[in-house]
Formats: structure tokens, C-alpha cells, sequence
């Protein structure tokens, strides 16, 4: 085995080892937009008559999205449609009453939600985004954190991966923060489904990283095999 096939082969069996998804925010819908590739977008409304989902109840169907309620025996909230084109549901992290939501759809390398708000019309920018995270498989953000500007609701918020992702969770911040408080309820506008093969630059420039830090681990083990090959 050469040099540079060794070199290769050590670089694979450590990204397979370490790697994950690459998982980008984004707050404006335009460069979300343009990080996909020729992105077919559909769009989910909220729509329809008024619902209530239950607690610990599994694929509620809305269009094109499965919604599944993770506790809330003790209050499950208002989690369902509004009547008046929202979806509203809360978080809790507190005892019976602690409540996620899931959202599950067909896979795709982006989604994006729209009109992130206060459950009340008339009040809509009361939000506290202090108390709510966002999760796509192992990775988090508590929307506090991620805003970049001083509001307290989100009209647009987009996330791409580098691979294919099929649904993402609601839950409580005070699950992996200190908080003030233990619930909080929104209200949800839409969801865009972005249907493209990808092309996302910083997974890239993350993998040009990695390379940089496993160099000398990888031409140390070179080393070793070269005089073994000896």
C-alpha cells in the first residue's frame, strides 16, 4: 500500500469515527435559500378548523408534517391549529406537565419556519426566547442565543445539513440551562420543506479543519506502517 493510499485510508476511519452532521441557522431567507440547490419549496400552512393534540399522542397529521406530543399528562396545552391559520403548542419542564413536541417530515437537506411568535395576536412579540431550544438529532439551540438582533420573535428561521434530516423537536431550555421560568407557548405561522440536493460551503471548511488537526496523527501513523512495510 503506498504512502498516499495509507494517508487516505487513516483520514476515512477518522472522519467515519468523528464526523456528524453539519447543521447551519440561518435568519434570513434569502441566503438560506441560496446555500440549497435549485430548492423546490413547499410550503405547510396552518390552515383549517381548530384542533387540541392529547398527550403523549403519536403522528398527528397537519399537510405534510406529523406532529407527536412527548408528555403533558398533566398539560398538554392548546397543541393543535387555532382555527385562525396558526399552530400553537408550549414546552414545559416541569414535573407531569413537561411537554416537547416533535415535528417529522419527508427527508430533505432543509426547512425553515416562519412567523416564530407569542401566543397572543396582539402581543406577538413577547416571546421568551430565553426558555425555547430547537433540536435536529444530537444538536441544539436555545433561540436566545442564536438571535443576532434584539427581538423576541423570529419570522424566519431556516436550518441546511449536510445530510438528510426528517424531523427536528420543540423543547424547554431549562433542559440543558438555568431559566427563569419552566413553560412557554407559541405560536407557529408555517413551514417550508426545501426539497434540493444540498451545497453548503462550511461543512467544507470544517472538513478542511479536521484535516489540519488529524495531519500529524495520520502521518505519524504512516510512519509506523512504512517501517513495518521495512
Amino acid at each position: 500500500m503506498t504512502t498516499s493510499k495509507l494517508f487516505l485510508f487513516f483520514l476515512y476511519l477518522a472522519f467515519t469515527s468523528v464526523s456528524q452532521a453539519a447543521i447551519i441557522p440561518f435568519f434570513n431567507q434569502s441566503d438560506w435559500e441560496n446555500t440549497l440547490s435549485n430548492p423546490v419549496l413547499i410550503e405547510q400552512d396552518f390552515l383549517g378548523a381548530s384542533t387540541s393534540f392529547s398527550a403523549n399522542s403519536l403522528d398527528n397529521n397537519i399537510g405534510v408534517l406529523s406532529v407527536t406530543l412527548n408528555g403533558g399528562v398533566g398539560d398538554p396545552g392548546q397543541t393543535g391549529l387555532t382555527g385562525k391559520g396558526f399552530f400553537q403548542s408550549e414546552v414545559d419542564s416541569s414535573g407531569t406537565d413537561a411537554l416537547s413536541i416533535d415535528i417529522s417530515f419527508d427527508a430533505t437537506y432543509g426547512f425553515a419556519l416562519t412567523g416564530l411568535q407569542n401566543d397572543s395576536l396582539s402581543n406577538k412579540s413577547s416571546l421568551a426566547l430565553d426558555e425555547i431550544a430547537i433540536s435536529i438529532g444530537l444538536d441544539y439551540w436555545v433561540l436566545s442565543e442564536e438571535m443576532k438582533q434584539n427581538t423576541s420573535n423570529i419570522p424566519f428561521l431556516g436550518f441546511v445539513s449536510d445530510e438528510l434530516i426528517d424531523s427536528f423537536s420543540f423543547f424547554h431550555a431549562g433542559l440543558v440551562r438555568q431559566v427563569n421560568k419552566e413553560s412557554e407557548e407559541f405560536f407557529l405561522e408555517g413551514l417550508i420543506i426545501a426539497k434540493s440536493t444540498v451545497s453548503v460551503d462550511e461543512p467544507s471548511v470544517i472538513l478542511l479543519l479536521m484535516t489540519g488537526l488529524l495531519f500529524p496523527v495520520v502521518v505519524r501513523n504512516v510512519k509506523v506502517l512504512k517501517r513495518l512495510e521495512c
